[in-house]
């Protein structure tokens, strides 16, 4: 499952796939803003959306 880290701040969105991959998560999708994001939530299912 690939999911979300949606942060207009790629060092952000970086970070936060750092600790979740700590935690045993793999596959990501990253999205620069909110409008990016909605356009793929809406399309997919995601367990997980990380943002701010």
């Amino acid at each position: 499952m690939t999911d979300p880290v949606v942060d207009d701040c790629k060092f952000s969105r970086l970070q936060i796939i750092r600790t979740l991959q700590r935690m045993v998560m793999e596959n990501f999708y990253q999205a620069t803003d909110g409008k990016e994001a909605i356009t793929v939530i809406d399309n997919k299912y995601f367990d997980l959306v990380v943002t701010n």
